[in-house]
């Protein structure tokens, strides 16, 4: 059985994590553990008061949640860091899937919460999903960017199990450097053999992981990655973005430590992101 841990630092937008872990765990028919860490370094007493009333708090959340009854939940409260703590849990359950919901942006304190949220995501093996929208639907349009990596392909696998009925727009962009396409006879030919290229390694990506009968082969799209998505966004207005993360040098590299790392500080909708195996 599936088993999905959320975590929650109780304020009302963390709430939208742990409804949507109670909608893909009804989905899914998987367990739900549901986690808040308190301090570390509190005092036992006050400690001991905290996860009193914390785990009465998280009760009624729980209970609150449509379906409750039909989800196996239980709660847990940790003390120490989120950073550690969350990655631990998760790696001793073990779970499948871990939900963590937003801050509300606050400029003093923007960076520490977006490198929080980043070392989650680094710390833990299993996929993690940033809920940033209300839990109101399964989902329904995903929006994917690919760079037909290891990181890229589990991204997909990812999404196609936890969103099966949502149809997966992919993606990539490809940044030649010679400006528009067509913009002069010497670039428009330099650019057409690259993307033709493009298209070639991401047919073989395709046909190697038998990707190609289930989504749409990605759309290949001259530009940079970051002009690129914004388009797409606003054309398709998804519910959730996948992306597989890496840990590598070069552009692998770069797309975590830029373009990954913008949506964890403001995503506009659900955030699932993936390390391959």
């Amino acid at each position: 059985m599936a088993k999905i841990l959320v975590a929650t630092d109780l304020t009302p937008r963390a709430d939208r994590a742990i409804s949507r872990a109670f909608v893909l765990a009804r989905e899914h028919g998987a367990d739900l553990t549901v986690l808040h860490v308190i301090d570390g370094d509190l005092p036992e007493v006050i400690a001991k008061r905290m996860r009193s009333e914390v785990g009465t708090y998280l009760a009624r959340i729980c209970k609150g949640n449509k379906g409750a009854d039909t989800v196996n939940w239980s709660a847990q409260i940790e003390a120490g860091s989120p950073e550690t703590a969350i990655a631990s849990c998760a790696k001793d359950l073990p779970a499948d899937l871990v939900v963590l919901g937003l801050h509300r942006p606050r400029s003093v304190l923007d960076k520490m919460r977006t490198a929080t949220l980043e070392h989650i995501v680094r710390n833990c093996g299993q996929p993690v999903l940033l809920a940033a929208l209300p839990a109101e639907q399964p989902y329904q349009t995903v929006l994917a960017a690919v760079d037909f990596t290891p990181a890229s392909t589990a991204a997909i696998a990812t999404v196609q199990h936890w969103a099966p009925k949502a149809k997966i727009h992919a993606f990539h962009a490809v940044y030649t450097g010679l400006g528009r396409v067509g913009s002069r006879d010497t670039d428009h030919a330099m650019a057409r053999a690259i993307l033709s290229e493009t298209r070639t390694v991401c047919d073989a990506w395709m046909d190697r992981n038998g990707m190609l009968g289930d989504i749409d082969p990605p759309e290949i799209i001259e530009g940079a990655l970051g002009s690129v998505y914004d388009r797409k966004q606003l054309e398709l207005k998804p519910q959730i973005i996948a992306l597989g993360a890496h840990a590598r040098h070069g552009l692998a590299h770069w797309v975590l430590g830029g373009f990954a790392r913008n949506l964890i500080r403001d995503p506009p909708c659900d955030l699932l992101i993936t390390k391959p195996d």
